[in-house]
C-alpha cells in the first residue's frame, strides 16, 4: 500500500527538482515520474521538463 503525505499536481517542470531535493521518494511516483522525464512525452504531447537531458 502507498501512502501519502500530500497529494497535488505539480507542474512537470519541477519534479526534477523534487526528486533530487527528495521530495518525491515513493518507488511507485518515481517510476512513473522519470519515465516521463526520460522518454520526453505524454499524453498531451512532449514534455516540457525533459529537457534537462
Amino acid at each position: 500500500m502507498n501512502e501519502s503525505d500530500r497529494v497535488e499536481w505539480i507542474p512537470l517542470s519541477e519534479v526534477r527538482g523534487m526528486i533530487d531535493r527528495r521530495e518525491i521518494v515513493s518507488s511507485g511516483s518515481l517510476v512513473g515520474l522519470l519515465y516521463v522525464l526520460v522518454d520526453g512525452t505524454t499524453a498531451f504531447g512532449p514534455c516540457p521538463a525533459a529537457a534537462w537531458r
